[in-house]
C-alpha cells in the first residue's frame, strides 16, 4: 500500500559569506505567482566573494514535493481519472508542491528565487 509520494531536488545555497538583502517589485513577484502577501518582498541573494568562487551560492540543500494518498485520491488513481483532476484532488488532500517548499527555503533565507524558479520550471503550483 502507497501511503505518500515523494519528489526531491537540490537547490544552490546562498552563500553566507556575501549574502545580502535584495527588494523585488510587486510586479515582478506577482508575474513569476510568489506568494507576496504571506513572505513580503525582501530576501537574500549571494552578491558573490571568494568563498563561493564569484557565485552568490556555497552548498545545496533539497526542496521537497510530499503528496499523501488520501482516500479520495486512491479512488481517483483507481478510477484513472485525468493527471489535471488527480493534480487537484492532491492538492485540496495537502500535497505540498517543490515550489511551495522552494518558497519556505527562500523566506528561510537559504536559497533564492531565481533559483527555486531554475529548479521547478516545470512546476505551476
Amino acid at each position: 500500500v502507497v501511503r505518500c509520494i515523494m519528489a526531491q531536488r537540490l537547490v544552490r545555497k546562498v552563500c553566507p559569506h556575501c549574502a545580502e538583502l535584495k527588494e523585488y517589485s510587486v510586479a515582478e513577484l506577482t508575474k513569476m505567482k510568489f506568494p507576496i502577501e504571506t513572505m513580503g518582498n525582501q530576501f537574500y541573494v549571494g552578491r558573490g566573494c571568494s568563498e563561493c568562487r564569484e557565485l552568490g551560492y556555497l552548498g545545496r540543500c533539497a526542496i521537497y514535493e510530499i503528496c499523501p494518498i488520501t482516500e479520495d485520491l486512491h479512488e481517483s488513481i483507481v478510477a484513472k481519472e485525468s493527471a489535471s483532476i488527480l493534480r487537484n484532488k492532491a492538492l485540496e488532500g495537502g500535497m505540498r508542491t517543490l515550489r511551495q517548499d522552494g518558497w519556505r527555503r527562500v523566506r528561510n533565507s537559504q536559497t533564492t528565487i531565481a533559483e527555486v524558479l531554475r529548479v521547478t520550471a516545470t512546476d505551476v503550483g
